[in-house]
């Protein structure tokens, strides 16, 4: 269904069935958008109504879809598209070529295999303009499993320790069986360099 050849003028083959009949959207065109977005205003979710879950602002994801599939705003052609932003989409469509999705994992695997084309149909704009995210969230997972690797409990089961912490907060809670108090600490193990956090 999905077909990468292009005329010599760019567009899509009007061979394809899908390109006569669907509005289509450049893949590094809707990256590179949401990349922008993404260093300037920061990457946001949709906001939902608490009460329908209608949503009632667009995430960065679906800006990005937005723009790609309409217009720039006049005069930021040049800084949407600067060579940094273009060279960061194609980096993550690098990245994603040569990412093994899990078997399980079937959002990965449509974002895998929707950046192999270079045109794809504009109601896919918003998944693959979240595919910057979804590889910054890997990465996030990533080092906080590495940091998680280094971290290890300390002390011996039935031996009481002693250690000289700061308190850095007490938060409260009430609830049906009374007040719950949260305390934590922080400060210095029983070795030089062991961080104590509770």
């Amino acid at each position: 269904m999905l077909c990468s050849a292009r005329t010599t003028a760019g567009s899509p083959c009007s061979r394809c069935d899908w390109a006569r009949t669907l509005p289509v959207v450049s893949v590094r065109r809707v990256l590179a958008i949401a990349e922008y977005l993404y260093r300037t205003h920061g990457w946001t979710y949709n906001q939902k109504d608490p009460y329908t879950g209608e949503v009632i602002a667009d995430g960065t994801h679906r800006q990005a879809a937005r723009y790609a599939a309409g217009s720039i705003p006049g005069g930021k052609q040049d800084v949407w598209f600067a060579p940094e932003i273009t060279a960061a989409a194609d980096a993550i469509i690098e990245r994603l070529q040569n990412y093994e999705a899990p078997a399980d994992d079937e959002f990965a695997q449509a974002l895998v295999y929707a950046v192999n084309f270079e045109f794809l149909p504009e109601r896919k704009a918003s998944l693959i303009a979240y595919a910057g995210q979804f590889l910054r969230n890997l990465d996030q997972k990533a080092a906080f499993e590495a940091r998680k690797a280094t971290m290890k409990h300390i002390g011996t089961v039935g031996v009481r320790e002693v250690f000289e912490l700061t308190c850095k907060g007490v938060t409260t809670r009430e609830g049906d069986y009374g007040t719950t108090y949260i305390t934590r600490f922080r400060g210095q193990g029983r070795q030089p360099g062991h961080l104590v956090r509770q």
